[in-house]
């Protein structure tokens, strides 16, 4: 049982890192975009 929860919980955090790295690498494209278009 506590393998199985283990892998799951390994799974998400795998996921959710994956998600904020995203997130994080487009808001930061978004920003060097909003620069470009100031300059």
């Amino acid at each position: 049982m506590f393998g199985k929860n283990k892998i799951l919980v390994l799974t998400l955090g795998t996921v959710l890192v994956f998600v904020i790295y995203f997130l994080s690498k487009n808001a930061v494209l978004q920003k060097s975009v909003d620069d470009l278009a100031t300059d």
